[in-house]
């Protein structure tokens, strides 16, 4: 038997008018087409909450109390990495059995979402204080000082354990937290890189920006012959040429 529909207010209200009335439940019930049962019903709850609206209902018994929210919270927070089926898998071992979609509406509700770990370049101390003592020292170069820089950087990028992206569960302005990142370096190997060498602007003669292509472990060589050959017709490559120092 499928689920009734419920009753109007404006029809609840007209019951509960001719019940202050005088009629009985059974003529009200006659009168308007409505079982006895839910006449009656209908005027209990009029006389024990003074209302005829539906009173909201308990649902089911949440999986959670809130101090077990609180605690997979603060786990969540700890380790961003963790995945809904990981976190499952410790309550069912810790005697509570909830499915992922509970997890995540518990991690929703507490601001916590899903996002891509953003890649970070992994720097130590001494490389922090580092750039931001570089940083210091030439913020106030004109572009008179720039224009004689070479600049030389590789594009390959290999991150710590595999190559695939990873998520950790964070706040709205938490993406650069250190536990939220995902730490890069640069290192060696055996694939093609992209070195690029960029200096002064195009428009006032410089070549703007030189590609060579080369592996990681000829990296320095490469760029020593490219400038070595590009010297003789180039004033700032032969400059940078004459103030290398000589290798032993």
């Amino acid at each position: 038997m499928g689920k009734s529909k419920e009753l109007s207010t404006d029809l609840k209200k007209r019951i509960i008018d001719l019940n202050k009335s005088g009629k009985s439940l059974g003529a009200i019930s006659k009168q308007l087409q409505v079982p006895r049962a839910t006449v009656q019903t209908i005027v209990w709850k009029y006389k024990v909450h003074g209302a005829v609206l539906s009173l909201p209902r308990s649902g089911r018994k949440c999986k959670l109390s809130p101090a077990a929210e609180r605690k997979l919270v603060r786990r969540v927070k700890s380790q961003p990495r963790s995945t809904k089926k990981q976190i499952c898998q410790e309550l069912e071992a810790a005697g509570t059995q909830v499915s992922v979609s509970t997890v995540k509406r518990v991690l929703h509700r507490h601001g916590l979402r899903g996002c891509h770990a953003r890649r970070k370049p992994l720097l130590q101390k001494r490389h922090l204080k580092a750039r931001l003592k570089f940083a210091a020292d030439h913020m106030d170069k004109d572009k008179t000082f720039w224009r004689k820089v070479l600049w030389s950087d590789e594009t390959q990028i290999e991150l710590f354990g595999h190559n695939a992206q990873q998520y950790v569960w964070r706040r709205k302005g938490e993406a650069f937290n250190l536990k939220n990142t995902m730490p890069t370096i640069k290192h060696g190997g055996e694939d093609w890189v992209v070195d690029a060498m960029m200096y002064t602007k195009r428009k006032e003669g410089g070549r703007g920006l030189v590609s060579v292509r080369t592996t990681v472990q000829e990296e320095t060589t490469s760029l020593q012959e490219y400038i070595k050959m590009m010297a003789p017709t180039d004033p700032l490559l032969s400059e940078c040429l004459r103030q290398q120092k000589p290798t032993k």
